[in-house]
């Protein structure tokens, strides 16, 4: 059989150790462009905001490194604002690339596994960032309610209420979106006469807090809303239901 990866995901792209599971590895979407213009690198140095990165970093790269670092970075931010980031975030590619990887296999009379991997419900969720500064809302918030959380400042209720309605309001947009993609993978598997005969299991990695507990995110606490993920499996028609086998 042939296997195959199509992911809008960096982590776990064709640099990855996971990605040298598969015969084959396509990164599509915006995310990996934030990976060619270096995103470990924009973390390390102070964030993804150029000025920032000039500013916070200068002692630690000296004033040319930071100068470097600072075009870069306003290229990468130039390149994502085109495609249209972070309101499109490589759903439609995903599809798409996975279509076209089930047709090469269907030509080679070869089965399939595949891995597909979706960033719509991912940060950042915001759809008015200023195309020059991808720092995350979402992550702002996050800090914001840590620092409250242990003690290190007074914050703006008002303000954190407010931001989060807008940030579930655009996941709620995205989940959409990831629903549709996924509607369009299983049409495609019916139209091509695959879908009866292929196992598809839906899950994800991990939740989101939106502010529940006194946290938004999904870093340093297990909550339910971060550990329930959902795990939907679909049997092919070969395996019947409430069938044990050992």
């Amino acid at each position: 059989y042939n296997s195959f990866c199509v992911t809008s995901n960096p982590i776990i792209g064709s640099g990855t150790t996971l990605g040298n599971l598969f015969d084959n590895v396509k990164d599509v979407g915006p995310f990996s462009v934030i990976e060619k213009y270096g995103l470990r690198l924009s973390h390390k140095i102070g964030g993804a905001s150029p000025v920032n990165s000039v500013f916070q970093n200068m002692k630690k790269v000296g004033l040319n490194n930071s100068v470097s670092i600072f075009k870069l970075l306003r290229k990468r931010n130039k390149t994502l604002a085109s495609m249209g980031f972070p309101s499109y975030k490589g759903g439609e590619d995903v599809v798409e690339t996975f279509k076209q990887n089930v047709e090469k296999s269907s030509m080679s009379n070869k089965s399939f596994f595949a891995m597909v991997n979706f960033m719509e419900a991912h940060d950042p969720h915001q759809t008015d960032l200023n195309p020059m500064d991808f720092n995350s809302k979402m992550g702002q918030v996050s800090r914001l309610l840590l620092q409250s959380k242990i003690g290190l400042r007074d914050i703006n209720f008002d303000f954190v209420n407010n931001e989060m309605e807008d940030i579930k309001k655009t996941i709620r947009d995205n989940i959409k979106k990831l629903d549709r993609f996924i509607g369009e993978i299983v049409n495609f598997l019916k139209e091509k006469e695959l879908y009866n005969n292929t196992l598809i299991i839906l899950t994800s990695d991990n939740g989101e807090a939106l502010g529940e507990n006194g946290f938004a995110g999904h870093r340093y606490y297990l909550f339910d809303e971060l550990v329930k993920v959902p795990l939907i499996i679909k049997y092919p028609d070969q395996i019947l239901g409430n069938t044990v086998a050992n």
